[in-house]
């Protein structure tokens, strides 16, 4: 199966394009909604991230309060740094499971859709990687 890893800034497109190649038949993996299957209620990785930030972040529906997060990781690097140090390995390797399900029901065409794709350092799911700019 050949796989793109497609990356870029905020607003650059990535979703545009994703869904044009998904139309003419690729099967896309987003990063950002493994992402929110990593910090689901009560799973391992929701339990990593509360142990880490504390049950402040903890919303009443017991989920995750992403503006909690993000108001201590975005004004801390190294609170960021612990905060992808929890998520990057987990999203990796639930994308890797998604492409290895994909490959073996016989897909020919995959993408990663990855706004960290370079940032996080994984080791190459993707053959080739495609980057989304802006100039707007």
């Amino acid at each position: 199966m050949f796989v793109i890893g497609l990356t870029g800034g905020i607003g650059t497109g990535k979703t545009h394009v994703s869904r044009l190649l998904e139309g003419l038949g690729a099967a896309i993996v987003n990063a950002d909604l493994l992402g929110h299957e990593v910090y689901a209620p009560q799973s391992e990785g929701w339990r990593a991230v509360v142990d880490a930030f504390g049950d402040g972040i903890v919303a009443d529906n017991c989920e995750i309060d992403r503006r909690a997060l993000g108001g201590i990781v975005f004004s801390d690097p190294d609170a960021l740094e612990q905060l992808n140090a929890i998520m990057h390995p987990r999203i990796y390797a639930l994308a890797g499971q998604r492409l290895n399900s994909l490959a073996e029901q016989g897909g020919k065409n995959a993408v990663i859709e990855a706004a960290m794709l370079n940032e996080a350092k994984w080791p190459p799911l993707e053959d080739e990687v495609w980057v989304t700019v802006s100039t707007e």
